[in-house]
C-alpha cells in the first residue's frame, strides 16, 4: 500500500442499524462529474468514476422512545465517526433484513453524515429529526 493511504474502517458484523429504522430511509445516488464549458457554448462532461456514492435520508417524526433509541445508536457511534452496517431493504428480496449481518445482499458500510438535530413540541411526547447516512466503502 502506498504511503499516506488510509483504508476505510470496517465495523463489526453485529454492528447493524435496527430493522425498524432501515424501513424508513430514502436513497439518493450522486456521481462525480467533471465538466468543461467552452466559449462557443459547447460543453464536455466526463465522469471519472464507475459507481455512484449513495446517501440515505430519514425524516423521522415519532414518539420520543424511538427517537431516543436512534440517538443512543448515534452517540454509540460518536456521530459521524464510527461506521456501521445498514441494510437497504429495497435491494433485498422481499424487504428482508439479516439480524446476524451475514447476508451481503443490500448491506452497506455507512456512517452518519452530520450532527444530531432534534425538534420537540409542547409536552415533549413526540419529536422529529432528520438523519443522513453516507456510504463509506
Amino acid at each position: 500500500m502506498p504511503i499516506g493511504v488510509v483504508e476505510n474502517a470496517l465495523p463489526d458484523d453485529a454492528d447493524l442499524l435496527p430493522w425498524h429504522f432501515c424501513l424508513k430511509f430514502v436513497r439518493t445516488n450522486t456521481w462525480l462529474v467533471q465538466s468543461n464549458e467552452y466559449r462557443n457554448g459547447e460543453s464536455q462532461v466526463v465522469t471519472p468514476v464507475t459507481n455512484s456514492r449513495k446517501f440515505w435520508q430519514l425524516d423521522l417524526r415519532q414518539v420520543m422512545e424511538h427517537i431516543e433509541e436512534l440517538r443512543d445508536f448515534y452517540l454509540a457511534h460518536q456521530g459521524p465517526v464510527i461506521p456501521f452496517y445498514f441494510y437497504d431493504v429495497t435491494e433485498t428480496p422481499n424487504f428482508t433484513y439479516d439480524v446476524t449481518g451475514d447476508s451481503a445482499v443490500g448491506k452497506h458500510v455507512v456512517r452518519f453524515d452530520g450532527p444530531w438535530d432534534l425538534s420537540t413540541g409542547v409536552g415533549v411526547l413526540r419529536g422529529s429529526t432528520t438523519i443522513r447516512l453516507v456510504e463509506t466503502a
